[in-house]
């Protein structure tokens, strides 16, 4: 099988290289311009305490551990990583399309202008309740490319999404904790992947920080949200008591469109929702009037 040496010769126990240019960036060992490995022919190949499993093609690698490493412009396209650890790590210009996370924990750690289209970030069944999730701990990703990412379950605490083009995103069933979002969300949903009572969903955007971030699109489902964390503009319509004014709303008005039905937040939660955003879906002017009403207590 013909694997990238440059790849192999790159990394070594716990994290450190086993051979290159000795550069020291920050107190992080500099890791420049590696590939993945690549074969047609499926197998596993052993290296020191490494061991990479090739399937169709791609890089599988699994229960290692990379500690204060720095990757600039390497690929990691298509590569699985189980059971990993990064812990103080910067991956800086590296193609990451199509990568995957699976049963990982990722601490301390900056993506810097990285290609993380098509990512597992979630790498979880949501339907397996004894599989481990992903968890991101102070991670911050900055302009980076996460479209068609996918999350499913993963945890995020203490994470920064800064300048990162996330439109179109689906965090299902994601948890995420004192997060902060800087910039456009366009199409963005956040849902909680079970919206039965019986199953008291927890709230998965406890904390999260939306003030900086401009909304585009957006929808929250399922979820517990703090109006005093979102943008201070008058676009957004603030329902205090959540799915029970949205109940009330549609009653007066006999409302029947798949967008409002979609709009509902965790019980016993406020509900918000943008004027924009209803006026696209064809929700006429006097039935905003209602709901702005309703939202003051009014009606």
């Amino acid at each position: 099988m013909n694997f990238s040496k440059r790849f192999l010769g790159a990394f070594g126990r716990k994290g450190i290289p086993l051979s290159g240019s000795g550069e020291i960036m920050d107190g992080r060992t500099v890791v420049r311009g590696i590939e993945a490995p690549v074969a047609r022919v499926d197998g596993t190949i052993a290296f020191e305490r490494w061991d990479f499993e090739i399937k169709s093609g791609s890089a599988i690698i699994k229960k290692q551990s990379f500690v204060d490493m720095h990757f600039i412009g390497c690929r990691f396209s298509d590569v699985g990583f189980f059971n990993v650890q990064f812990q103080n790590c910067i991956f800086e210009k590296c193609s990451c399309k199509g990568m995957g996370f699976w049963e990982s924990t990722i601490e301390n750690c900056k993506f810097i202008g990285s290609d993380l289209r098509e990512t597992a970030m979630g790498g979880h069944d949501m339907f397996a309740k004894h599989e481990k999730v992903n968890c991101y701990e102070n991670v911050e990703f900055e302009r980076c490319d996460m479209r068609g990412s996918a999350h499913s379950n993963e945890t995020y605490r203490s994470c920064l999404f800064n300048h990162c083009r996330l439109d179109g995103v689906l965090f299902m069933g994601a948890v995420l904790e004192n997060c902060r979002f800087v910039r456009k969300l366009k199409v963005v949903e956040f849902r909680d992947f079970d919206l039965s009572p019986a199953q008291n969903p927890k709230n998965r955007l406890a904390g999260c920080d939306f003030r900086e971030a401009e909304l585009i699109d957006c929808q929250f489902i399922g979820i517990g949200l703090d109006p005093e964390l979102f943008p201070k503009t008058d676009d957004w319509i603030v329902l205090p008591n959540g799915p029970t004014d949205l109940l009330r709303w549609k009653e007066l008005t006999g409302i029947e469109n798949f967008y409002v039905d979609h709009i509902t937040s965790l019980a016993g939660t406020p509900t918000l929702t943008s004027r924009s955003s209803l006026g696209e879906v064809g929700i006429t002017p006097e039935q905003v009037v209602l709901l702005e009403e309703i939202a003051a207590g009014r009606a």
